[in-house]
């Protein structure tokens, strides 16, 4: 979804941050138009493939730093999460810290599928804004679990979030239970 204009519209230039990127297929994508891109998981297994992915995969090393960072949903709330996240280049050293960047864009592709995973990307989201004000959040997902939308709609309204679906003429060719969101507070 991103591949198209849409991607070139919103990314063009930006510093870009992608939750849940697992290996790292919409970060690569951003990283065709945007000026940085930091990879989030959780898990030190994906953050290895990630780094890997970046040294191998990375066309754009010209025109785009990527970086992978390990950011756990379920521990965002900590005192000092923020400033403790590290950027990792893709030799695997320390390149910073995500608090020293200004990010431009948040973007996560197919982040909603468990209903128990909501409220902590809600709150991955909540720390990302209050350290970046005014950061515009664009997800993309297919319903995968009964109300799991519903769920995530309830939540953005719980968390003070504005949300808009775009795109349709993309989604819904896909698959009439996907969406994109615009997500900003």
């Amino acid at each position: 979804m991103l591949s198209g204009t849409i991607g070139h519209d919103l990314l063009a230039n930006k510093r870009v941050l992608e939750v849940g990127s697992g290996p790292g297929l919409g970060g690569f994508v951003a990283s065709k138009w945007a000026k940085s891109v930091v990879l989030t998981d959780y898990q030190d297994l994906v953050l290895d493939l990630m780094e890997s992915n970046i040294n191998k995969y990375n066309h754009h090393v010209a025109t785009c730093e990527m970086f992978a960072a390990k950011v756990d949903w379920n521990d965002v709330q900590k005192d000092n999460y923020y400033t403790n996240i590290e950027l990792i280049a893709e030799d695997g050293t320390v390149a910073g810290k995500l608090s020293d960047q200004q990010l431009d864009v948040v973007i996560g592709t197919d982040v909603v599928y468990w209903p128990t995973q909501v409220e902590p990307l809600m709150n991955t989201l909540d720390m990302f804004v209050a350290q970046n004000t005014g950061l515009p959040i664009y997800i993309c997902y297919i319903e995968r679990h009964v109300n799991t939308h519903n769920l995530l709609k309830q939540s953005l309204t719980d968390h003070n979030f504005t949300f808009s679906e775009f795109g349709q003429e993309i989604t819904k060719t896909i698959n009439a239970d996907s969406y994109m969101y615009k997500i900003t507070k």
